[in-house]
């Protein structure tokens, strides 16, 4: 093994430990620790966001996504998705855009890519309105 990585723990912090099932609390699984209770609109479109399942792949450090759901903006009008088909064409040469995504735990809007106008319409939890 070289010096330079011995030197460098690659181990990955407790704070960054991959999620699973197994390793969220359970407290976090019921809900009790998200701070968004309620689906929220979209800061791009205002459209009511749709709570979904975390796909079954990972993007980045491929932790996983650390919540058991998130919400996401499916309006084929809003700004970010309507858009990011032109921008990703241009600039990267792909076909796919941006959805805009809620974190539940912390509030944090961000954008997920997507490779068709379906793309993660199956992964939807469907919520029984009150009556």
């Amino acid at each position: 093994m070289s010096p330079a990585l011995r030197e460098t723990s690659l181990a990955v912090p407790a704070s960054r430990a991959p999620c699973s099932p197994t390793n969220i609390p359970k407290i976090e699984l019921m809900g009790n620790t998200m701070k968004i209770k309620a689906a929220p609109d979209c800061p791009h479109c205002g459209t009511k966001m749709k709570k979904c399942e975390p796909p079954p792949y990972n993007y980045g450090d491929g932790l996983g996504w650390c919540t058991p759901y998130f919400y996401v903006c499916f309006n084929d009008e809003c700004s970010l998705y309507a858009n990011g088909w032109n921008n990703l064409k241009e600039n990267f040469n792909k076909a796919a855009s941006y959805r805009c995504m809620c974190y539940p735990d912390n509030g944090v809007f961000e954008a997920m890519c997507v490779f068709s106008p379906d793309g993660l319409k199956g992964q939807v939890i469907e919520e029984e309105e009150p009556s």
